[in-house]
């Protein structure tokens, strides 16, 4: 699976057997560019939370075409496992905490502490440290923003902790961290979530559980640092035109307009036929056109919007600078 490519977050050996998987069928975006979900999660692949790894494939039932899908990573004890070293045994997940935290006690009483502490105290801000992984949280949410992912705050948020601790196994120091899914209501997905959208205020303002510790954590001089500097840093490397990524051989240059355009390439004919298959009165290359170049634009643009969003909310003071360094 996967061209046998995907590797353990912890070790970096190759992940060669699956307890289950899923074939899915993109999304809202299952009318558009059809890559949404896997161009998000590959932009920030290097960042501090688990991602799903995704590989396009076509599939027949009975012998008849029923189009492409997406093998994707199951969300499980197993995937945490495979990523991680931690025993599943030992995984907790709660996956969107608005209608399944209730269930889990040790979620419930973090969510119960969450909303009655005043982390501005530096003591209380250290204790909120050692049940998140606070590195975690803030690359978690800063991808979020950026995509501009609509369906995110009170849904589609999944995290976990390992509930044995084990002091050989960085990961299995009993704090929450953060998995990566179903990213693709983004780019202005149905032109519902334009490049100016200001996505940190709306997730802050939203009355989820995810917006209420990051408004409680803002209130941290260390933390609003922190997030800061990591929201920009990916902003800068992640989003940027032209970003340099250590994990490609040769340090090679890599863009999103050029991995926008090498997904165009193939995915197009996947997509027409697809299209052919489910909506056979469309206009199959134009939609696909179309649905591309709404991601394309998206992220064009949205860099001056979104930074000076999160400067305005957060209510920072000076401009960017921009430094080359020889």
């Amino acid at each position: 699976l996967f061209s046998g490519a995907l590797r353990s977050e912890a070790t970096g050996k190759k992940i060669k057997k699956f307890d289950s998987f899923i074939i899915r069928n993109t999304g809202n975006d299952s009318e558009a560019a059809r890559f949404r979900d896997k161009l998000n999660q590959k932009l920030v692949e290097d960042r501090n939370f688990l991602q799903q790894a995704m590989e396009p494939c076509i599939v027949f039932i009975n012998g008849e075409y029923f189009g492409q899908y997406e093998l994707t990573e199951k969300i499980s004890e197993d995937y945490v496992n495979d990523h991680t070293g931690v025993s599943k045994k030992d995984v907790l997940i709660v996956k969107n905490p608005e209608h399944d935290g209730e269930s889990n006690q040790e979620f419930n009483e973090l969510s119960s502490w969450v909303k009655r502490t005043d982390f501005s105290s530096a003591s209380n801000y250290q204790q909120l440290c050692s049940k998140v992984d606070i590195d975690s949280f803030i690359d978690y949410v800063s991808c979020q923003v950026y995509f501009g992912n609509k369906d995110w705050g009170k849904n589609n948020v999944a995290l976990w902790k390992a509930a044995n601790t084990d002091s050989s196994n960085p990961y299995a120091d009993g704090r929450w961290r953060f998995l990566l899914f179903d990213t693709e209501y983004s780019a202005n997905m149905y032109n519902q979530i334009p490049p100016t959208t200001n996505t940190l205020q709306n997730v802050m303002r939203g009355g989820s559980w995810i917006g209420s510790l990051l408004s409680q954590a803002l209130k941290n001089d260390e933390f609003k640092q922190k997030f800061t500097n990591a929201f920009m840093d990916m902003a800068n490397y992640n989003f940027a035109s032209g970003k340099i990524n250590a994990l490609i051989s040769q340090y090679s240059e890599i863009k999103i307009e050029a991995l926008i355009s090498e997904y165009s390439q193939q995915y197009k004919p996947l997509a027409i036929d697809t299209y052919a298959k489910f909506w056979a009165e469309k206009d199959n290359e134009s939609t696909f056109t179309s649905g591309v170049q709404t991601v394309s634009s998206f992220y064009k643009e949205r860099y001056s919007a979104i930074t000076s969003a999160v400067k305005t909310t957060l209510g920072l003071r000076g401009s960017l600078a921009k430094v080359t360094v020889n």
